[in-house]
Order: structure tokens, then sequence, then C-alpha cells
């Protein structure tokens, strides 16, 4: 778990930690109480306590770094929550807090969970990033690439050298 959350860091994926929050707003706005790691042990959930301070330490350092204004993480697995945090301000010109019902601005969250959902997909070893496109969208069998123009300034199609893979 910390290769993926060290991952999330370096490529600066703050939108899969937004999306936490919307898990956290939707579970109080049905009425329910903010879940806490109080609620149940850390090692229930399956995350370890280290492994926990180690996630607050780079949230806290990305909002010191001003790489963002202000972070709220819902960490939770098998129904446990692990952690539940906030960090920074929910604007650097307001300076008001982030609280656990801190709104943000979403636009398109689909790059972000698809990537997610790849990564889980990745980790129980469904697929391999040398594994063929076809074997997934056999639809794209028999792609053709551009290799110019001919003298009517038509694309000359030709057959793709190697087949695209998941990695390529």
């Amino acid at each position: 778990m910390n290769g993926f959350i060290n991952g999330l860091v370096k490529a600066k994926q703050w939108s899969v930690l937004v999306a936490a929050t919307l898990l956290a707003i939707t579970a109080n706005a049905a009425g329910s109480k903010w879940p806490t790691p109080k609620d149940v042990a850390v090692a229930q959930a399956g995350f370890s306590a280290a492994g926990l301070a180690a996630l607050d330490a780079k949230m806290q350092e990305a909002v010191d770094k001003r790489q963002v204004s202000g972070i709220v993480t819902l960490l939770a697995r098998h129904g446990h929550v692990a952690a539940f945090n906030m960090h920074g301000v929910q604007a650097f010109e307001t300076n008001a807090p982030m609280t656990p019902d801190s709104l943000f601005r979403i636009y398109s969250m689909t790059k972000p969970i698809t990537g997610v959902a790849m990564m889980q997909l990745y980790e129980k070893g469904l697929w391999k990033l040398d594994d063929p496109i076809t074997k997934f969208v056999p639809e794209l069998a028999n792609l053709k690439v551009q290799n110019g123009v001919d003298g009517e300034g038509k694309a000359i199609l030709v057959n793709v050298e190697h087949t695209a893979t998941m990695r390529s």
C-alpha cells in the first residue's frame, strides 16, 4: 500500500484523495456520524500505524510545500475506517481550515477512477504491462497507422510493426 501512496504523491494525483472526501460527504449527507479511526482498531482495517503515519506525513508535506492548499483524506478497507484527517486550509486567500465537510470542485474524475481500478486489477494479476490491448478490446485488432500522404494528399496506411500493449 505504501508504494501505491508514494506513486500517487509523486504523480500528484490528488484527485484520488479528493474522491475519498466525496465518500465522507455522502456518508454525512445520509445522516451518519463522521467516522474516525477510533471506531475500529487500525489493524482490523488491514493497515499499520506506521503506514498511516507515513501517509499523514506525505499529505502534510504537500500542504507545507504549498502544492495544495488543503487535503481531506479518508482511508477505509473492509468497511473499517483507518484514517480520516484534514490538513491545511480551504483556500490560501481565506485561511479557513479544512474540515470534514469541506467542499471540493471536481471536474472529470474518469481518469483517476479508471487509473485506480487498473492498479487494483494489476495488483490482482489480472493484466500485465506487456499484454496486448487486443486481449481486452479485440476490436482494436488489425489497426493501421499513417505513414505519410500520397500525391493526392490522402493518408498512406500501413500495418503496425508490433501490437500495442498495455504499456505502450
